[in-house]
């Protein structure tokens, strides 16, 4: 049986969940740089929701927002000094597709659109998803599915698969029928 950690290449894992009145969609990309031993985790997130404020509904979120991304240390939230300098010029360049992206293509749509842009300017090899809310999964890591990076037409089924979770996630905040917004 696989594990994720059996996976040397680059690829990358979507879940979304929700914790605490808010839902979150979150990918992280394990072995970005693949020759690095246990090289720090890119992380790419946002947030739709309310928090624990159900008094005020004009607080509600029912669109992502606080879309971000950066590193994650390697085996838990401290990041060194030198996790950040093996991790800067894979940032940089990175950045610098999404810039020549924002050029070409405007502001992303969606944050499905954002965190496509952001998987598509790195080299993955996968981007595995779990389907089911609250991003938990148990089982031989080759079952998930996951769409196979590098074909002509593994663009247009990692957006489609990214938008339907991003509606998925959104769809569990919509305010009933007749609530003020």
């Amino acid at each position: 049986m696989k594990t994720f950690e059996d996976y040397k290449d680059p690829y990358a894992l979507v879940r979304f969940y929700g914790d605490y009145g808010y839902g979150h969609m979150v990918a992280t990309v394990f072995n970005a740089v693949p020759e690095a031993y246990r090289c720090p985790k890119i992380v790419i997130s946002c947030q739709v929701g309310h928090g624990n404020d159900f008094s005020d509904k004009d607080t509600m979120f029912e669109k992502p927002y606080a879309e971000r991304w950066g590193i994650e240390g390697r085996d838990s939230d401290i990041t060194t000094l030198q996790d950040m300098e093996l991790m800067v010029p894979l940032m940089r360049r990175i950045d610098r597709r999404l810039t020549k992206l924002s050029n070409e293509m405007g502001y992303p749509r969606s944050y499905a659109d954002f965190m496509f842009r952001i998987l598509t300017s790195m080299k993955l090899n996968r981007v595995v998803y779990i389907e089911s809310y609250g991003g938990r999964w148990s089982g031989n890591t080759e079952d998930l599915p996951h769409v196979e990076m590098g074909n002509s037409w593994s663009n247009n089924d990692l957006i489609k698969q990214l938008e339907k979770m991003q509606d998925d996630l959104c769809g569990r905040f919509k305010r009933p029928i007749g609530e003020a917004a």
